[in-house]
């Protein structure tokens, strides 16, 4: 566990100073949202500036929250960058700017918790995210050939990599890969495939007596201004901003050799508090569920620790009640390394009547499944 202090610390908070002053445009909250801006050319020109001025400027202007990751904090502290002169009138993507602006300095982007994720190429790498694809015209298994021939053939499970795709119909595609690689295939395919985009769905896993109303709070949008703040006092601020009921799993965090002091700057402007706590504990490498109605900050070995059950209702994508192939595209391809076959904690089995799955996870991975079963659901 890093304590963020130095220049780490001043690289942070300076992002955290300029994106708490209100964008020039209404701020973009989900992935399509961001997806749409950073389709757009940048809304204003920037000359030479160091990186972390450049992304402010660009928070500011495109209403995009930039969120650093540890592994680039680290790199960043290391040595000032610099990027080149941003022309709007080239008429480039502001995702092309920013793939370029960053590739000199060994960092990538991607969508993440209503965030542009700034890191390494290498964590990126690590980072899978779920996508539903439906194909237009083509036998979904011939598609998956396809892509696993054409799109970065090395690094797909067949090969030993850390993809996986996973045809669950004949017109239906699950891919697990980084944001990069998903890109490449929806430009690659565009016009045989179409992604089904859906942000982790409203509401919390329906177990450990969670309720509406904690799901509902925790969608409502968020504004908080952390510099240098204990871990406990920022429990007390969004337990008091949000009313809702947060503490901190001191026991775990002990046994891992943490206090409840741990200094926290971030700032979290026009997000949903899930999102934000998302973030917060991303960079304290820790992580965050709901338990007895409250939300529960824990270490990730403790979550993994005590799973949570949560009973699934797949009907409607198990029509002739037969989940197997649902709950392989599950196990492929969400946290594929969590699953009790591959030696993790993570279990799953159908209902005898086909028509429901039963499912014990760690919250975070809980909420993956959900977004993936809501794509499929939209696919349909």
């Amino acid at each position: 566990m890093k304590t963020i202090v130095g220049c780490l610390l001043l690289a942070l908070t300076e992002v955290a100073l300029v994106a708490a002053a209100p964008p020039k445009v209404t701020r973009k909250v989900g992935w399509e949202a961001i997806e749409r801006e950073l389709a757009r050319p940048p809304r204003a020109p920037l000359p030479s500036l160091r990186l972390l001025d450049a992304l402010n400027e660009i928070s500011f202007e495109h209403g995009i929250t930039v969120f650093l990751s540890n592994p680039a904090a680290d790199d960043y502290s290391s040595e000032p960058l610099y990027t080149p002169r941003i022309d709007p009138a080239d008429r480039k993507p502001l995702g092309d700017v920013l793939t370029e602006m960053l590739a000199p300095h060994g960092f990538v982007w991607t969508i993440r918790h209503d965030a542009l994720y700034i890191t390494t190429r290498q964590d990126l790498e690590n980072r899978m995210q779920v996508r539903v694809y439906k194909t237009l015209r083509v036998h979904s298994l011939s598609q998956q050939i396809r892509i696993q021939r054409n799109v970065e053939p090395k690094t797909w499970a067949s090969a030993g990599g850390p993809g996986a795709v996973q045809a669950l119909s004949p017109d239906l595609l699950v891919v697990s890969h980084n944001g990069r690689v998903h890109r490449l295939i929806e430009q690659r395919f565009q016009r045989v495939l179409r992604g089904i985009k859906v942000r982790t769905p409203k509401g919390i896993p329906r177990a450990n007596g969670s309720g509406t109303t904690l799901s509902q709070r925790l969608e409502v949008t968020t504004h908080l201004q952390l510099i240098e703040t204990p871990l406990d006092e920022v429990v007390a601020i969004v337990a008091d901003v949000h009313g809702v009921a947060v503490e901190l799993d001191r026991e775990a965090l002990e046994q891992a050799g943490l206090g409840d002091d741990i200094p926290v700057t971030e700032t979290f402007v026009g997000m949903r508090l899930s999102s934000a706590l998302s973030l917060l504990t991303d960079r304290l490498e820790l992580t965050w569920g709901v338990k007895n109605g409250k939300i529960v900050i824990t270490t990730l070995e403790a979550a993994e620790q005590s799973p949570v059950e949560v009973k699934y209702d797949v009907r409607r994508l198990t029509p002739d009640g037969q989940p197997d192939a649902l709950i392989e595209a599950i196990t492929s391809t969400v946290a594929p390394t969590s699953w009790q076959d591959v030696g993790g904690p993570g279990s799953i089995e159908a209902a005898p009547d086909g028509g429901a799955l039963l499912v014990q996870q760690t919250f975070a991975v809980h909420r993956e499944i959900e977004a993936l079963l809501a794509a499929l659901r939209l696919a349909q």
